[in-house]
């Protein structure tokens, strides 16, 4: 297999963020540059990735476990793989993509499919590197869907790749890409109505109790912007987000950002698509008299916006 275009780096972001290569460095029109913020010169760092391809290389393994390792190497590392250093390696990086090609076919054939977060990885390393490949798009979009058709996944793997098909948008052919790249828009949609789908069913079961209120709040954000004609998913959401308040677990920054999270929506969506927490305003009117003092104007805006935007107006009351 041929990697006809090679225009992006491959950049190291911190641990704690999802990988957002397209928007760092679109294409190679323009020399290559270093994202990251580092003093260290690049003869060092071409150096660092010649010993990791030089290590992988001594080691064989199946190309999964190789991509993990590049992908490893830039987010702890701090250093991007640029086109200048596939090009030094472009055997290898050829090899790679014939390799992974093979090994998702004999994954689809036998069913027995790579945990989620792999996938995902994958996704992101040919996402990265611009393959062109169209046999290998229709894998990776063939192995997601049949992963995504399992509901028990870990939410938080699921809203990772939601956000990462975010940031491949927008998905039709743009000057750096091509007709065989990246997902068609009905493959995206499927995919995106099966994650969502996991979502809105761990809000219905015991797993929603073990997510955090700033987990909650992600899933609520992209339940509003891939979900909202998914019957009931908001009224789980408002069951589960009160259930907090009620429990007095959730902080005063917390609840005005979820406040925030839905005025945010309320004021930018087409009209008739507001979304009212009803059962949140209402134990949010308790939460905002205890706690009335401790508010800063910023929060309270926040709070205000949240009640007038789902047309909560009653709740304001306690607030002047």
């Amino acid at each position: 297999m041929m990697l006809t275009h090679l225009k992006r780096l491959v950049t190291a972001i911190p641990q704690n963020r999802l990988y957002s290569l397209r928007a760092m460095s679109r294409v190679f029109k323009r020399p290559p540059r270093i994202i990251h913020k580092s003093d260290e010169p690049q003869i060092d760092n071409d150096m660092e990735v010649r010993h990791l391809i030089q290590k992988i290389q001594d080691q064989p393994s199946n190309s999964f476990e190789q991509i993990n390792q590049i992908m490893d190497f830039t987010s702890k590392k701090q250093i991007p793989i640029t086109e200048s250093n596939v090009r030094e390696h472009i055997d290898y990086f050829k090899d790679l993509i014939e390799l992974l090609n093979n090994e998702l076919a004999e994954q689809l054939f036998s069913g027995k499919l790579l945990p989620l977060p792999e996938s995902i990885n994958i996704l992101q390393f040919a996402y990265a590197m611009n393959i062109d490949d169209e046999a290998l798009w229709i894998k990776l979009y063939q192995l997601l869907k049949e992963q995504l058709s399992n509901q028990s996944h870990n939410i938080n793997h699921v809203m990772k790749f939601l956000t990462f098909l975010e940031t491949m948008s927008p998905l039709q052919p743009q000057e750096d890409l091509t007709e065989e790249q990246l997902f068609n828009k009905d493959q995206v949609d499927i995919l995106r109505a099966k994650a969502t789908e996991i979502i809105a069913h761990a809000l219905d079961t015991k797993q929603s109790s073990t997510l955090s209120i700033e987990e909650l709040n992600t899933a609520l954000m992209l339940s509003l912007k891939y979900l909202r004609s998914h019957e009931g998913i908001f009224e789980s959401f408002d069951e589960v987000l009160s259930e907090r308040i009620a429990q007095k677990a959730m902080s005063i920054d917390q609840f005005a950002t979820l406040l925030e999270t839905l005025a945010s929506h309320n004021q930018n969506c087409p009209i008739g698509e507001e979304v009212t927490l009803q059962i949140v305003c209402m134990e949010g009117e308790n939460f905002v008299s205890e706690n009335l003092d401790f508010f800063e104007k910023s929060q309270l805006l926040s709070v205000i916006g949240g009640f007038t935007t789902s047309g909560v107006m009653r709740q304001l009351d306690v607030l002047f």
